[in-house]
Parts: C-alpha cells; structure tokens; sequence
C-alpha cells in the first residue's frame, strides 16, 4: 500500500503532468505567448485534449489502462512540439500583455498579487482533498462514473455507475478515471482538478485585465472579488462541474474576443478550443456555446465574416461537441431534463404560456443578488453599477470587448432564465428546479458580467 506521501507525489504528478500538456499546447498555438498565458489556459487545454482523446480511443474499443493513458499522453505531447516547431515561426508578434507604462511599484504589487494566488490555491487544493466527495452531484454523478471508468477501463462503464447514465459529458469522470487508474484516487487526489480550475480561471482573468491595460491594483481587485465569491468558493471545493463549464466559456469567450479584435487567428483558435471545452464538460454547454457565438456576431460580426475566422470558431466545437452529440445519438443517451425541455417546447408552440413563471424566476434571480452568502457584495455592486455607466458614459461603451463580455454575460444569463421558464411544465414544479442548481447554472454570466464591469468603470470614471 503506497504511504500517504508518496500518494500525494503520484497525484500531484499526475495533476501537474495535465496542466503540463496544456502548456504544451498552448505554446504549439501561441508560441510568442507569455509564461501567464500558458499558466491560466494550459490547464484547461490540458485536462480537456486528454480526456477527449481518451474518450474516443475507449469508443474505439481501447482499453483505458495506464499504457493507454500514458499512450495518449505522450502522443498530445509530440503532437504539440510538432506543431510547434513546423508551424511556430509563422506568427506575428504577439501583443504585449503588461502595459508599456508599468512602473516599479506595479510590477512588485504584481508579483505580491501572484503569490497571494499561489497561497489561495494551496489552501483551496488542501482544502478540497481532505472534504473528499460528500455531495450528492459529486458523488452520484461526477466521481463515481470516473471510478467505474477507471476500474472497468471503458467509458462504457457510465451507463452502470451514478446517475445519468452517458447523457452527462465525460470530460471530468475520465480525468477522475486517470487517478483512479494510477492509486486508486486513495487521496482522493482526483479532487485537485476542482480547484485546479478556479485558479486556472483566476489567472485568466488577471492576464485578459492588464491586457485591456487595467492598473495592477485594479486587475487584481477584480481577480480576487471574483475569487471570494462565497458560491465560487464552496463549488471550487465541493467536486460539481459548474466551475470547470465556466473556466472554459469564461475564458474562451475573452480569447475569441482578444483574437478578433487584434485580427489574431490563432488566438481566436483558442479561445474556440476552449468554448468547444465546455460542451465536454457540461451538458447545457452546447446551448451556452450557441449564445456566445450570439453574443460575438452583435459585436463582431464584421471580423467573423472572413473564411479563415469562420472555421477557426466553429471547427473545434464542430469536432469535440459533434463527436460528444453523435456518440449520445448512437447510444439513445438523453436525461430527464432532455425530456422536460422537449415538452415545454410543443406545449408552448401550442399556446401554452406561463407568465407567472417569469415572475417567479426574476423574483428569485433578485434574491440570490441580494443575498450576500449567493454571490458577495462586490460583485453584484460592481455589475450593477458598470449597467449604469454603460448607459451614462459613451467612453465606456466604446470598450469592445468588455462590452462583448456584457452583452455575453446577459444574454447567458437570459439563456439560463430561459430554460428554467421550460422547467414550468415540469410536473416536479418550478419551485423544486429553481432550487436545485439555478444559483450554479449563473456561474458564467456572474463571471462574465463581473469581468467586464471592472474596465467599464475604469473607462467611466476615467472620462468624469
């Protein structure tokens, strides 16, 4: 039996070994990225390519044993040098991510506001290991199908083990299922992935702010309001998918945002890997990957005409969504809620109409605003007051991208509103659905809204 120690030295290996591949990833893309860049988008690029790859070789009839696991592992790995080395020369140079005019100070301030994440991660990757999987969601649906994936080598596994059957993407379950394979997931050191994905999206927001050339306190402001979130804090913990759908809608919407603006392919390739991401991970991330696309086209719609972009934004969600869709079709997988939704839709073309349903869903949605344990304080102050400059200051609308981020963050949040409206018809009630995960389904739009309300009061305060 390994000893405690060598536990963890396996599963940190393993963890860091995926943040790794990601870098690697990222830097085949972006060779002229900065060491940041790889640091915020590498782990999600890694854990994601090497699940989905997993995911179509044990399709394939592959055993998912530990040689298949280092097998894909190593194969990502050449792949990504490869890239890199045949293709890495043809890029322009890559925009500055610290603004020109960054004093002595700032650069301290910055560093001390590294550390204070590299500790915050330490506490919060502690932390999630030793709460192990103790909620229902963590339990019946995303551990346990990784432990059946991983004991029967197959992802074929998940229609015996937990709740949903195959409905359920598997990006998360055949990452819990590479620990699995390795110790046991003794620790369980699979729970680092949670806050793995936190701090991942942390740092992203930090590298996407001091792009827009917010000051360093500032970014970081931002960067920690966020991370102190009472609701972020509790799921970055707690083993649910809901944090890791957002690191890769978040993210990937600010990238494809950076990649249009500044006419960089490859960074909307990126930002399009990791929408696709979130299609692998949830399983309403198809619906949120059809409103970003919405929420680009009303302020991008321009640069997204050209070929090239075009197909940089939609092959990658055509390959890794399509392949997840075809392979639920072949297996008849659907859920409860497929059933649901799809009842509503006929009962609604037909007529029927539940406006006291709206009320109701706006009436909790304030709720859970005004109730600090939800969502803190400075965020929903933040979000609600960069609405008003938005609306006052014209210096401020002229921010593209954190427009792009508003507009996104409201219309995910309207997408959201939208299929809970569905659950009214739902014999189980609105009350019951509201109650079960609507406060988590808003992590995107809560990230998105509260990301883009720090330059838009910058702008406005900047103009007054």
């Amino acid at each position: 039996m390994l000893t405690h120690p060598l536990l963890w030295l396996v599963d940190i290996l393993l963890f860091t070994g995926m943040w790794a591949l990601g870098c690697l990833i990222v830097r085949a893309i972006l060779p002229n990225a900065g060491s940041l860049e790889h640091i915020a988008l590498g782990y999600g690029l890694g854990v994601g390519s090497l699940t989905w790859l997993l995911f179509l070789l044990s399709w394939a009839g592959v055993p998912l044993t530990i040689p298949t696991i280092l097998l894909a592992f190593f194969a990502l790995a050449a792949g990504s040098l490869l890239v890199r080395k045949f293709l890495g020369k043809r890029v322009s140079p890559s925009p500055r991510t610290i603004p020109a005019d960054s004093s002595w100070w700032q650069g301290r301030l910055d560093i001390a506001g590294w550390a204070l994440l590299g500790v915050f991660g330490f506490v919060l990757f502690t932390i999630s290991v030793g709460l192990s999987y103790y909620l229902w969601d963590a339990m019946a649906i995303w551990s346990v199908k990784g432990y059946g994936i991983g004991l029967e080598g197959s992802i074929f596994a998940a229609r015996q083990w937990g709740s949903k059957g195959i409905a359920y993407p598997l990006n998360l379950p055949i990452a819990i299922s590479v620990f699995y394979r390795f110790d046991g997931d003794l620790l369980p050191g699979s729970k680092l992935l949670f806050p793995g994905f936190f701090i991942a999206l942390l740092a992203g927001l930090r590298v996407y702010l001091r792009r827009l050339n917010l000051p360093v306190l500032l970014a970081w402001g931002t960067v920690f309001a966020v991370g102190t979130v009472p609701l972020f804090l509790q799921y970055s913990m707690v083993g649910y998918a809901n944090l890791a759908s957002a690191y890769y809608y978040a993210l990937g919407l600010m990238w494809l945002g950076i990649g249009l603006s500044a006419g960089d392919g490859r960074r909307v390739v990126v930002g399009a890997l990791l929408l696709a991401f979130s299609t692998w991970t949830r399983h309403e991330g198809l619906e949120f990957w059809l409103i970003s696309i919405l929420s680009l086209a009303l302020l991008w719609g321009r640069q997204m005409i050209g070929k090239r972009q075009a197909l940089g934004i939609v092959i990658p969600a055509l390959v890794i969504g399509g392949s997840w869709v075809l392979f639920g079709r072949f297996n008849h997988a659907a859920t409860g809620e497929t059933a649901v939704l799809s009842s509503a839709l006929t009962r609604m073309l037909h007529g029927e109409l539940h406006p006291l349903a709206v009320y109701q869903i706006l009436r909790f949605t304030g709720y859970l605003v005004v109730r600090t344990r939800v969502y803190g304080i400075v965020v929903p102050a933040a979000v609600g007051l960069s609405l008003l400059a938005t609306v006052f200051s014209s210096r401020a609308r002229r921010e593209r991208l954190s427009m792009t981020l508003l507009v996104a963050g409201l219309l995910t949040g309207l997408g959201v509103m939208f299929m809970y409206y569905l659950t009214s018809y739902d014999p189980a009630g609105l009350e019951w659905w509201l109650g079960t995960g609507y406060d988590r389904m808003l992590f995107g739009a809560v990230i998105l809204l509260a990301t883009a309300s720090a330059p838009i009061l910058w702008k406005a305060w900047s103009q007054g």
